[in-house]
């Protein structure tokens, strides 16, 4: 996450709290019949007083949307995504389904993924598809391979105290 007031983005206490905005701002997205589609902390951004922004919505797509209510199935199909068979977004925050190519079964799913993926590198600070190249770690997304969070970070001392795990 880029903090545009200090060069550190905080500690994991913090950034949970960021967290917790972008998961409602990406609530508020979906609620419109909008998915994100490139969710990762390069693209949340917290201001100088704590505000924070989901940015980079290049890679959205809107799905079918009636009377107040969304559908969040299948994405509207665009010829030119299909025709190539197109991986759009970030692999090591992405999806399985968003890394095969499999453009008509994204969903909100997909963006919710991602958002573990995030809450994954805040509490671990690894990437959840760690790799030494883009095309590895496609792979992995493509898989749906992640560490588990307790074999990169082993213990509860990493945790902040007072969260739903310590209750």
């Amino acid at each position: 996450m880029r903090d545009e007031s200090t060069p550190a983005a905080g500690g994991c206490t913090t950034r949970c709290r960021c967290f917790l905005k972008v998961c409602d701002a990406v609530s508020f997205a979906h609620s419109r019949g909008v998915i994100h589609g490139d969710l990762k902390p390069d693209n949340i951004m917290v201001g100088s007083h704590g505000q924070v922004y989901v940015m980079d919505w290049g890679c959205a797509l809107v799905v079918e949307t009636g009377e107040d209510k969304v559908s969040l199935g299948r994405p509207p199909r665009s010829e030119a995504l299909e025709q190539c068979g197109v991986v759009v977004g970030t692999a090591a925050y992405m999806a399985p389904e968003q890394a095969c190519g499999r453009i008509d079964e994204i969903d909100a799913r997909a963006d919710v993924f991602s958002l573990g993926a995030i809450l994954y590198h805040i509490l671990t600070s690894y990437l959840p598809h760690a790799a030494s190249t883009p095309g590895a770690a496609l792979e992995l997304a493509q898989r749906g391979e992640v560490v588990p969070p307790a074999r990169r970070v082993p213990g509860e001392e990493h945790y902040p105290r007072g969260s739903a795990r310590s209750r």
